[in-house]
């Protein structure tokens, strides 16, 4: 049966400086809860963050030693951002409530302090930007510059 549902995105990317990247998104990823993940790999190392373990992230580094190479777990803590305000003890757990605390935190930090929060309109215009881009590279089956 034919789907008009787009339950499923994948597209490729460069970026000016050279990188490339992969991005994806699903929703028929079974034994996925809440699977959003952001991984990085660079000539230093590698970092993983998913959000079905929030306060944690999954680091390598080149230069360890051959015989010690691999993802280590850096758990989140007071010396790490919002430290003052939810993660009090290394390790201790926050969930969504606490990620909407620190939302309410930054808010009202902006509105008091007179600073322009962390996300803007002009950056929802560049997402924007993005999505005709990768809309457009879906019609046309070739790359698409971000207008």
């Amino acid at each position: 049966m034919a789907s008009d549902v787009d339950d499923e995105a994948s597209f490729l990317v460069n970026f000016k400086n050279g990188s490339v990247g992969s991005i994806e998104a699903t929703r028929n990823a079974w034994g996925r809860n809440n699977y959003i993940t952001i991984e990085l790999h660079g000539t230093k190392g590698s970092i993983l963050f998913n959000y079905e373990r929030l306060n944690e992230l999954q680091v390598c580094f080149s230069d360890d030693p051959d015989d010690r190479r691999g993802f280590k777990t850096i758990y989140t803590g007071p010396a790490h951002d919002y430290g003052e305000i939810t993660w009090n003890i290394p390790g201790m757990n926050i969930g969504y409530g606490e990620l909407k605390t620190i939302e309410s935190y930054d808010f009202l930090k902006a509105v008091t302090e007179g600073v322009q929060p962390s996300t803007t309109f002009e950056e929802a215009y560049k997402v924007d930007r993005v999505c005709e881009a990768v809309m457009r590279s879906s019609e046309s089956r070739s790359w698409e510059k971000v207008k």
